[in-house]
């Protein structure tokens, strides 16, 4: 601390010695003994006690009004320049934007500017002609408002040392995610990295952009002359000089580090300046200890200045309008110390220029390695325009992980320079699920992701259970030959036996005891747009199934089907058919299926088509209220000669052919296990749900109707069907815990839903959908 201390009375003490207004060449400022910082803020105790110095050859003036009719101030403003001097602070900006109102309001002569920090960029927007309601609009920007003012210098995200590692989605587990990086000499190194997108420092690296964008957009010729006033002391005057004085994250040349007031280096018979300062007299010194100590010796510097030194008494609180107010009204009641005469008063109206937005920025991403070149530019939409352009492209990059960091270096053409550097990153989670069907589920993944040329990530999952297990390693490759397309490979292996009190509840015939899966797929996506997807997959699947021996010869019956299909996929919002709280989604397949077997002998399911839809639409009239609405249908059929379109043929055994039929998913606890009561290969459907809830956590209603046109001969109930199903539902992240009730009815049984003892009960924690 001593030593930062001891840097930023350095750095004052330099700026003090070597600053220069602009356009007065700089001389050296003679030592002269100045009183402590305690006893300068006590000075400025009120604003009728600030003293205005003006300095006339060898005389000095002290009055702490300038008259109006003084012959001596009225000669010497007439011939002397008038330099306004914009410092740093918190809330400067607004502050200063007042100031510049009533200056422009009261025809007040400006004839150069100099600023350090957010007084070097505002008054940069000034110089350059641009309108103070411009301006004004400008800081109210989404992307400026919650920087404006604020020291950014050391900002950094801090994690949350509380926060469980909990995976964002899936099924529940905690996850550990790490990159490897090479240090130094060439060494592996890990590095943890968060499972959440770092948006503040997203929202600072798109803030820095629009700060550089803010400055390229006005005329390249100043208005009026304008320096900045840098650390070491140098004036400069470009858009680059500016952005080096402000407090953005790792700028070590800030103007808030030194040295954070504009102040004059000499005192000149030539020069009257206009020193404005935000930080208001009555208010307590703030800041990290180095921090204060540099504006106590700046406000040291005060003392015997000449010229004007605007700034407010008090202000009452941080709103912007009455920063700007405050401004305004300590310019206001200054104006009559000022006798510049009316010929040097200042239409600054015809100064001004239309100023705009940059409308399409030029990334470039030459800087990047060539094998992350065409990965990271496939994620920049040449179609936006303006500010989202820079916005959507930054979230899209920086939802992958393998990303490390993101910066934007924009140039006065309009160039932007893309900075992205990556690393591999891997993934370890271990978590559980259960219910009162399957019992619980020990769960494990390892997965590693990275980047050349394209976007690889490769994982392997699995779970163990009493009489349950599964693995499946995946495949998949993004950004493939353009952005769009994509392809994938997994290898399901699992057996999956539900918990005989789960069977005890349904006929010997219907029941399934078991099923081993061998399953090889493969897919290939094309993204139509960000909200359109369309894939085309194969499945070539190995099935066997465990039936009931009192009810069928067979004990085991091994299945081979073959399923080319193709997806098509409407979105808007997270896909949650469920617990989705707004937006909706469309998902549609329609392919060919054939299935092989073994009784005795190989036998053949002729190819059939097989088509299915599923819609919903979600919407929260009430942030604790919500309403879904969804609609679902499927066929299978086939061309018989003679026949027309028939349904598929059945197996021997209808409990198999229950298996392959569509299981229409009325309400989450359907599609839990085979459920024979709404099988069916031609259905159609329609189901609302209604919530009371925090953040998804609450009660939900389902309800469905299920119309089998079929007529499946193996469901004892009609085919006008109903499924009701009450839920209460608790969920963080991967956490979803359903307590609930459900009962199907048909019309002629409806009358069954009050009693409530027939309804079967479940628990349910965790997504069974693994794969």
């Amino acid at each position: 601390m001593r030593i930062q201390c001891a840097l930023a009375v350095s750095f004052v003490s330099l700026a003090f010695a070597a600053g220069e207004p602009a356009p007065v060449d700089s001389l050296p400022v003679p030592p002269v003994e100045q009183p402590s910082a305690d006893s300068v803020l006590a000075a400025f105790d009120s604003v009728g006690t600030v003293d205005t110095v003006v300095k006339v050859d060898s005389v000095v003036k002290t009055d702490s009004i300038v008259p109006a009719d003084s012959t001596v101030a009225d000669l010497s403003l007439k011939n002397m320049k008038s330099v306004l001097y914009l410092s740093g602070g918190e809330d400067s900006p607004w502050f200063y934007l007042g100031v510049l109102y009533a200056i422009e309001e009261y025809h007040v002569p400006v004839d150069s500017i100099v600023g350090t920090s957010w007084g070097a960029w505002v008054g940069f927007l000034w110089s350059r002609g641009m309108r103070l309601d411009d301006m004004q609009r400008l800081f109210l920007e989404e992307d400026f408002e919650p920087f404006i003012g604020r020291d950014n210098i050391a900002a950094k995200t801090e994690p949350n040392p509380f926060e469980w590692p909990i995976s964002l989605d899936g099924v529940p587990s905690l996850r550990y995610r790490f990159a490897l990086r090479q240090d130094s000499i060439g060494a592996p190194r890990r590095v943890a990295k968060s499972l959440v997108v770092d948006s503040a420092g997203v929202e600072r690296t798109l803030a820095t952009l629009r700060f550089q964008e803010s400055l390229f957009r006005q005329s390249a010729k100043a208005k009026i002359p304008f320096s900045v006033l840098g650390c070491d002391g140098v004036v400069g005057n470009t858009s680059v000089d500016v952005l080096k004085s402000l407090p953005l994250p790792g700028n070590g040349e800030s103007g808030e580090i030194c040295p954070y007031l504009a102040l004059p280096a000499e005192d000149s018979p030539d020069e009257f300046p206009i020193i404005v300062i935000a930080d208001p007299v009555r208010a307590e010194v703030t800041g990290n200890p180095w921090q204060r100590v540099l504006k106590k010796y700046a406000a040291e510097g005060l003392n015997n200045r000449p010229g004007l030194i605007v700034r407010a008494h008090s202000i009452q609180d941080s709103l912007h309008n009455t920063r700007i107010q405050a401004g305004f009204s300590a310019m206001e009641k200054r104006v009559n110390t000022l006798s510049f005469g009316p010929e040097r008063k200042k239409a600054y109206e015809t100064m001004k220029s239309e100023t705009y937005p940059w409308f399409r920025y030029n990334p470039t991403f030459d800087s990047l390695s060539a094998e992350k070149h065409v990965s990271a530019k496939s994620y920049w939409d040449e179609t936006d325009t303006g500010a989202v352009a820079p916005r959507r492209f930054a979230y899209a990059l920086t939802q992958n992980p393998v990303y490390d960091s993101l910066s934007f270096n924009m140039q006065p053409n309009g160039d932007m320079i893309v900075g992205a550097k990556s690393s591999p990153v891997f993934d370890i989670a271990a978590g559980g699920f259960g219910s009162n069907a399957f019992g619980p589920n020990f769960y494990g993944e390892m997965g590693v992701r990275f980047i050349d040329q394209m976007e690889f990530d490769l994982n392997v999952a699995g779970f163990w259970g009493y009489n349950s297990y599964g693995l499946r390693p995946h495949f998949n490759i993004d950004r493939l030959w353009n952005k769009n397309w994509s392809i994938s490979f997994a290898y399901e292996w699992q057996k999956v036996r539900p918990l005989t009190s789960f069977n005890n509840d349904i006929p010997h015939e219907d029941r399934i005891y078991s099923e081993r899966r061998s399953d090889l797929s493969a897919k290939a996506t094309y993204s139509l747009s960000e909200t359109q997807d369309v894939s085309l997959g194969f499945i070539f699947g190995n099935r066997e199934f465990e039936m009931d021996t009192l009810a069928y010869d067979e004990h085991f019956f091994n299945t081979y089907p073959v399923s080319p299909s193709l997806h098509y996929e409407l979105r808007s919002g997270r896909q949650d058919k469920w617990f989705a709280t707004e937006g909706y989604a469309l998902n549609a397949d329609l392919g060919l299926q054939s299935i092989g077997f073994e009784l005795g002998r190989a036998d053949l399911i002729p190819i059939y088509w097989k088509g299915e839809m599923d819609a919903y639409y979600a919407v929260s009239p009430r942030k604790y209220a919500t309403f879904i609405f969804g609609a679902a249908g499927g066929f299978e059929q086939y061309h018989e000669e003679g026949y027309g379109y028939v349904y598929p043929k059945a197996f021997d055994y209808e409990v198999l052919s229950n298996c392959y039929r569509f299981h229409p998913e009325a309400t989450p606890w359907s599609t839990e296990w085979y459920n024979a009561t709404l099988a069916s290969h031609h259905y159609g459907l329609l189901r609302m749900s209604a919530a009371l809830h925090y953040k998804g956590n609450g009660l939900w209603l389902f309800g469905a109707y299920v119309r089998d046109f079929e007529d499946n001969p193996s469901v004892e109930l009609g085919n006008n069907k109903v499924v009701l199903e009450p839920t209460f539902r608790l969920t963080y992240r991967s956490i979803n815990a359903l307590f609930g009730m459900t009962r199907t009815v048909d019309f002629k049984t409806a009358s069954d839903l009050n009693k409530f003892d027939d309804y079967k009960y479940f628990v349910r924690i965790g997504n069974y959908n693994l794969f």
